[in-house]
C-alpha cells in the first residue's frame, strides 16, 4: 500500500519544471539528515527537486521538510525498496534521475557537475561515479573502502568504490547510491528484487542500445558498516540480490559474479572430496593460490594505507566478501526459484543494499 504524505513542486518554489529529481528511499533519519544538508550546500546548482520515501519512521518526513519544505515525500507500506523508488520515480518532474542513498553524502558543485556532464554528452542516458569512503571514517571503515575498491577482491566493479578513469560504462559500473538516468531511457525497478534492482534496468537499458559514462568527479561519500556482522550480511545480501535478479533477467548476469560463486562451491565441496575421491594435488594447490593471492592483497591494503593492522582486518573481510557473496548468490537463486520461501528483511541488513 502506497500513501501520499507530502505533494509540493520544486525545491527551489520556482514553476518551472526541475533539471534534476533527487530520489532517495529513507530509513535513518539521522543518516538523511547530513544527506539532505549536503543537497542544501550546492554550489552554481541547476533547478532541483527533493523527493523522498519512508516506510515505518515518520521522522523522516520531518527531517526531510526541515531541509527543504517544499519536498515531495512519500509514505510506503508492505514493499521493497525498488518499489518504492518507483514511486518516487513517477511523481518526478526533473529531466535527470538521481538516485541517492540516504547515507550518502554529495560534494558542494555535484549537481552542477551532473548537469554539464549530461549537456557534454547528450547521446548517453545514465550516468555516475563511485561511492568513496569518508575521510572522517574509523580504521575499519577504512580497511573496507580500501577492500571493496580493489582489483583483486572486487574485479571490475572496483569502478563502483574506486575513482578510475572516465569513460563509457555499463551496469558494473553503478549503484543507486550514486546513480543518474535520464527520464527518457528510464525502465522501472522490478518492484519484487529484493535488492540489485539497478542492475536489472542498467541491463534492460544496455540491451536497447542506451549508452553510459561513468566519471570520478561524480562521486559521493558514502557510508561503510560499522563493524564485521553488518559487513558480512552485506555481503550475503549483495550476493543474494544478484542471485535473485538472475532468476529475474538471465542476461543481466555479469561473468565476475560467477567468481565468488563458484569460489563457494569449489569450498564447500573440497572436505567431501578430499575424504572421498582421490583428487589430484592440482585441485588443492588452487585453495594454495587463491589463499597466496589473498595474503599479498591484505599485505597491499595495508602498505597503501600506512597500517599494517590494515593487513591483519583486510584478509577476513576479503575472505567474507567473497564467500558470503558466493553463498548468498546460490541463496537468491534458490529463493528466486520458488524453492525457499523468500525474507523480505534481507536477513537483518539494510532494506534496499544492492549488488
Amino acid at each position: 500500500m502506497i500513501t501520499e504524505e507530502h505533494v509540493a513542486a520544486t525545491s527551489g518554489g520556482a514553476a518551472r519544471l526541475p533539471r534534476i529529481s533527487v530520489c532517495i528511499v529513507a530509513s535513518r533519519p539521522i543518516l538523511l539528515d547530513r544527506c539532505l544538508a549536503s543537497l542544501q550546500r550546492q554550489v552554481d546548482a541547476p533547478q532541483f527537486e527533493v523527493l523522498v520515501s519512508f516506510e515505518h519512521d515518520r521522522q523522516v518526513a520531518s527531517v526531510t521538510n526541515g531541509r527543504f519544505a517544499d519536498a515531495q515525500v512519500s509514505e510506503v507500506k508492505d514493499v521493497l525498496p525498488a518499489a518504492a523508488r518507483n514511486v518516487l520515480v513517477r511523481r518526478a518532474g526533473g529531466e535527470l534521475l538521481l538516485f541517492l542513498d540516504d547515507d550518502a553524502v554529495v560534494p558542494p558543485r555535484f549537481l552542477r557537475d551532473i548537469a554539464d556532464l549530461a549537456d557534454r554528452f547528450p547521446n548517453d542516458d545514465a550516468f555516475g561515479g563511485p561511492n568513496l569512503t569518508p575521510p572522517d571514517s574509523g580504521f575499519f571503515q577504512k580497511v573496507q573502502g580500501a577492500v571493496l575498491g580493489s582489483r583483486l577482491v572486487t574485479g571490475p566493479v572496483q569502478h563502483r568504490y574506486a575513482s578510475k578513469v572516465a569513460g563509457a560504462a555499463n551496469q558494473r559500473h553503478f549503484m543507486t547510491c550514486n546513480l543518474v538516468i535520464r527520464r527518457a531511457a528510464m525502465r522501472p525497478f522490478h518492484g519484487a528484487l529484493v535488492c540489485a534492482e539497478e542492475n536489472g534496468v542498467l541491463a534492460e537499458m544496455s540491451r536497447a542500445g542506451r549508452t553510459m559514462r561513468y566519471d570520478p568527479n561524480l562521486f559521493v561519500y558514502h557510508e561503510r558498516r560499522p563493524g564485521y556482522p553488518a559487513f558480512a550480511r552485506q555481503m550475503l545480501n549483495y550476493g543474494r540480490g544478484r542471485g535473485h535478479l538472475f532468476t529475474h533477467q538471465p542476461a543481466s548476469l555479469l561473468p565476475a559474479a560467477l567468481v565468488p560463486a563458484a569460489l563457494f562451491l569449489y569450498l564447500a565441496a573440497l572436505p567431501g572430496l578430499l575424504l572421498l575421491l582421490d583428487i589430484d594435488a592440482w585441485m588443492l594447490s588452487l585453495l594454495g593460490i587463491y589463499l597466496a593471492l589473498v595474503a599479498v592483497t591484505s599485505w597491499g591494503i595495508g602498505w597503501s594505507l600506512g597500517r599494517p593492522a590494515a593487513a591483519l582486518v583486510s584478509w577476513p573481510l576479503i575472505l567474507t566478501l567473497h564467500l558470503g557473496y558466493g553463498l548468498g548468490f546460490w541463496m537468491g537463486v534458490v529463493e528466486g526459484l520458488g524453492l525457499a520461501p523468500r525474507r523480505s528483511a534481507l536477513l537483518g541488513g539494510k532494506r534496499g543494499e544492492t549488488a
